[in-house]
Order: C-alpha cells, then structure tokens, then sequence
C-alpha cells in the first residue's frame, strides 16, 4: 500500500476516505486480523452453490428444526455481502428457515459473462433459488439492492408466493414522488424535514453519490482499481461505512462496526475478486424496464424501517405512494 501525499489542514472526512483511518484499518488487517479463524466462523453457518441459469450461486441455508417455520430470505447490497446477516443468523436461530444469498457477481456467486443481469434478472434467480429449495411462501428483507431485489420480486411473484416484506429501503421515483412531495407540504414538520429545506438535501445527495455515477457509468474502470489493489479496496469500501452509518464526525468507522467485522466484508470482496463484479449492477439497473419496475404500486405487506440517521429519510407521503 502507497499512502497518497497528506493534506494539510484538519483530518476529517470532507475529501473522502481519512488517510489515518485507512493506515490503523491496514496495519490491523495486516499484523491482527485472524482469517483463518473467521473462515472457520463463517463455515459454521450451512452454505452451499447450486447453478441458477447457468450462474453458480452462492448462499446460506439455516434451517429451523421446526418444519412449520417461516421461511425468509434475506439479501445484501452494496457495499455489504453475507456477511452482514452472520450475527443476526445466530439472533434468529430457530424462528425461521433462513435463506441468505450472495447476489449474482457478489462474493461466491459468479458474474454475469455478458451485459443484461439488472435486478428483474437478478430477482428472477433469487425466486428460481426459494423454488429449488422448496418453499412456495416466504418472506423477504432486504436494504440497498436487497431491497431492489425484493421490490422486483413482489412484482415477478404471483399472488401469495410472497408473504411480505421488511425493507430499511425503498425508492419512489418519478410522477409518484413529485405527487408525494406535494403532499409533504401538509405534513408534520418532522416529515417535512425528511425533504426540505430542498436545496440542502440535494447538496447532500450531489456529495454523497459520486460512488454511484462513477459505477453506473464505468464500472469496468473502478473494478480493474479495486482489483488490482487491496489498499485501494478497504478504501472504497471502508469510507462507505464512515456515511453510511450513525457515525457523525468525528465518529470512525470502528467506533460502530467491530473492525473485525469491518475488515470481513472487505475480505469477501478481495478472495472473491468481487469489487469490479458488484459495481455492475449500477449500470444495468439504469434501463428503462428497470426505471418503470420501480414506479409501480407493490402489492404485497411491506414493513418500511425508516431509521432516524439514514443517508435518505423518505417521508410517509412518498412511501404511500409506492407502497
């Protein structure tokens, strides 16, 4: 790992990935953190590959050994994997049967060799997966693309496959949000502060999106970086977990993920050689069939945790219109 050259003034997070953060993060993967053990901890947990339309996919399978038991699947997004879910597996232990997959060019699932796996396709995979392993009905959860996921999949199901959903995401977009927005304006003042004052929530999306217009656009350009080098992953990654989490400065990422924990993720993504592979789905989701999936009415139960320190807060009066 070559350091880039500092930068004068206070060390913060305002430029992106903090040049102090990343250095302890690196030298605790490098001299403290115990691979071997935590394969031997994610091995624990049942995991198996079965080939989906000629994908081999990856995922856990934690049965409850009471056959009448829910079933639920639940999904990761980006920048997260598997491992995310490994201490609520154990929390849930014999309340459901859990299903909790890699998404297709995540982890140990395979990529797509050719352009076209959007999360309609994606979503597909996941229902030809909950079929092979025998469940009709099941509930699904899901946060970032796991909720994308299980938005396409209530609309592929047909009525009563899906029993409902708990998402801690939920994107309204198009006619549906400019109507929603309309009718913030006679809402409480804590849902009008989920949106407005307007030109600061858009400042805040311009600066905490350069991420998703860099792997919309040319994700085979960052992949060929995250690739090549781990440094420069743990940094893509790392300073995601600093944002995205109730982390407010001067808050590091380890002070509210174990490092362990953090250091797991990233690891996923570099034995895997994933980093490049999961960028792609920001480009193939930007298709019109896609854009048109997301402005329809879901018509299965859904369950929206809307936490206080999210990135993006969607009011109630966008949520009913999608949900």
């Amino acid at each position: 790992y070559r350091p880039t050259k500092g930068l004068a003034g206070p060390s913060d997070w305002s430029y992106g990935m903090n040049a102090t953060f990343l250095a302890e993060a690196l030298d605790f993967w490098r001299t403290r953190y115990n691979w071997k053990e935590t394969v031997q901890s994610l091995n624990s947990i049942p995991q198996y590959r079965t080939v989906i339309l000629g994908l081999n996919i990856h995922f856990w399978h934690v049965r409850s050994d009471q056959d009448a038991a829910p079933a639920m699947m639940m999904i990761h997004g980006w920048p997260g994997s598997v491992v995310e879910f490994q201490h609520v597996v154990k929390l849930l232990g014999n309340r459901a049967h859990l299903v909790v997959p890699s998404l297709p060019g995540f982890g140990w699932s395979d990529p797509a060799s050719v352009p076209g796996l959007d999360p309609i396709e994606v979503a597909n995979i996941m229902r030809l997966l909950m079929r092979r392993l025998g469940y009709k009905q099941y509930f699904l959860q899901g946060g970032d693309w796991g909720a994308i996921t299980s938005i396409a999949m209530s609309h592929l199901a047909p009525a009563g496959e899906i029993r409902g959903m708990h998402l801690n995401l939920f994107p309204v977009i198009g006619l549906r949000s400019v109507l929603g927005s309309f009718r913030l304006l006679f809402d409480t003042a804590e849902e009008k502060g989920k949106l407005f004052p307007i030109l600061p929530f858009l400042a805040m999306l311009w600066e905490n999106t350069g991420y998703f217009h860099e792997q919309s656009s040319r994700p085979e350009t960052i992949g060929a970086l995250l690739s090549d080098s781990p440094g420069g992953l743990a940094a893509w990654i790392l300073e995601k977990f600093q944002g995205w989490t109730d982390c407010p400065l001067p808050c590091n990422p380890a002070d509210v993920v174990p490092m362990e924990d953090l250091l797991t993720n990233v690891m996923v993504y570099w034995v895997t050689n994933s980093g490049g592979t999961s960028a792609r789905i920001y480009k193939e989701a930007l298709t019109g069939r896609c854009l048109a999936m997301l402005q329809q009415q879901v018509k299965v139960p859904v369950w929206l945790q809307d936490f206080p320190a999210e990135i993006v807060r969607t009011p109630r009066a966008w949520a009913r219109w999608g949900f």
